[in-house]
Order: structure tokens, then sequence, then C-alpha cells
């Protein structure tokens, strides 16, 4: 701030017919030379700060100023102009593809976690199920695990105790003795005068050689006779077929007039069959 300079006048005619006061000596020249000098600028208080980041400024700009002398405002909406369309076109797909792909992986994920707690809570069920057949103390996974195996052991012995136990009770009701022979008489007779009676006259002959019966099966088809036995003997098996041949062919003869019956001593004319197989 600058002032003029002070022009000093002569007071004499302000003062008519009086003398002119006297004056103090002031110090003129340091008072001119105070005001002449420029007032410090009072900095300005504001709430935001200039932020001064790197890559930051616009083309042709400097730090600290407005570039070649254009509005900075102006300069700021044609950049934004030139950049926000295609800038929006290109973002479009990628987002596009982004919320897709976010879509797959996020139904992936949600089955995934789907398919794992139905896995543990069929684990957990499994292991409750165990728990309540094995009856143990503790809910701990691998004290019910140890409890199911010594379980399974305890019930394969006793199921081989059974097995055993059944088996001499079939024995001990069905009379079989280890040391006799067990064989199967299988026996055919084709058109047979009475079935019942041919049947009669085998085991009427097993009895009599001390054959014991276990079981009969017999099939009566047509004309044609089928019988199976199971036996207990100590007789060789060749002996028990050929009195088994011989009680048939004795009832055969029986059935048949005189004037038919064969010779005395002859084999028999009608068709039959017999066979011996070895049981245990």
């Amino acid at each position: 701030m600058q002032m003029d300079s002070y022009y000093f006048h002569d007071d004499a005619h302000f003062f008519a017919g009086c003398g002119v006061p006297g004056s103090p000596d002031l110090p003129f020249a340091d008072l001119i030379a105070s005001l002449s000098e420029p007032l410090p600028e009072v900095a300005r208080q504001s709430a935001f700060r200039e932020y001064r980041g790197v890559g930051l400024e616009l083309p042709g700009t400097a730090r600290g100023g407005t570039g070649n002398g254009i509005n900075i405002h102006r300069r700021m909406m044609d950049v934004l102009g030139r950049m926000g369309p295609a800038t929006e076109e290109e973002q479009r797909p990628q987002h596009q593809q982004q919320q897709a792909a976010g879509a797959v992986e996020s139904s992936r994920g949600f089955r995934h976690m789907m398919r794992e707690r139905q896995r543990r809570e069929k684990l957990s069920q499994s292991y409750a199920d165990l728990h309540a057949m094995v009856s143990s103390r503790s809910k701990d996974k691998n004290s019910i695990v140890q409890s199911a195996a010594v379980y399974i052991h305890e019930l394969k012995v006793a199921k081989e105790q059974l097995q055993r136990r059944n088996d001499e009770l079939k024995a001990k009701i069905l009379g079989h003795d280890a040391q006799q022979q067990c064989v199967k008489v299988q026996f055919e007779v084709d058109e047979p005068s009475s079935s019942i009676d041919s049947m009669i006259g085998a085991l009427t002959r097993l009895k009599s050689m001390n054959v014991k019966t276990r079981g009969i099966h017999s099939i009566l088809s047509g004309q044609r006779l089928t019988t199976e036995m199971n036996v207990e003997t100590t007789i060789a098996a060749c002996e028990v077929e050929k009195a088994v041949e011989e009680a048939l062919q004795e009832v055969e003869r029986n059935q048949l007039p005189d004037s038919e019956a064969p010779f005395p001593g002859s084999r028999s004319a009608w068709p039959q069959t017999s066979h011996v197989q070895n049981v245990f």
C-alpha cells in the first residue's frame, strides 16, 4: 500500500493576528516510512487442504498452476466427456461377465456346502444308531467304532456255537451214527402194477438188511415211478442196490398171474433201473 506524499501548507493565515502556536517536533520521516511498507497478508483459514497426489495432474498443467490459462473446470469436463462413454461400454461386458462368474461360483459353492452338510448329517445319524446298538458309554466316535468291532466279534463267535449246536441236534434227532455209511438209493419202475406195493417191498427188503431209512422222496409221473431214499447202512452200496432190484422184481411177480410169470431164476422182463450213490 503506497500513499501520496504529504504536502505541508503554511498555517499562518489560519491564525490571523495571533502568533503561530508552536508544534512539537514529531518524527514525520519515520511515520511516512512505516505507512509506505505493505501490511503482511493474513493467512486464510480453511477446512480443506490441497491434495498433491502423484499422477493425478491433468495433462498440460503444472503443479500449482492452471495450465495455459484455461479454466480447470472446462478442462475437466472435456476430459470426462472423452473418456466417459468408452469406459462405460468397456466396463459393462466385464461387469456382466464378473456377475455371471460370481453367480456360477456362488451356486457351485452352495451345492458343495449342501452336499457336505448332508454327508455330515448322515454320518452323525449313523454314529447315533451305532451308539444305540452297541450301548457304548462314551459318545466319542473312536469309542463307538471300537465297541462295534467287539460286538461284531462276539456275534461271530455266538453264530459258530449255534451252528455246531444245530448240527449236534440234527444228528441226534435223525439218529445218525458217524460210523455208519449214508447212501442215497434211487430207483425207477416203468408201468408198475402197484406203486404202493413197490415202495412197501423195497422198504421191507431194506429193513430185513438192518438198513435204517432217513428220508424218502417218491414221484409217480404217468406210468413211471421214481423214488429216492436216504439210508444208513454198514453194507456195501452194491449189495443195497442189488437187494432193492430183487425186491422190486418180486413185487411185480406177485402181482401177475402164474401163467404170465417169468421162469424162476431169469432176469425180469419189466423195465426198471436202480442206482446207489454215497451221500457222506
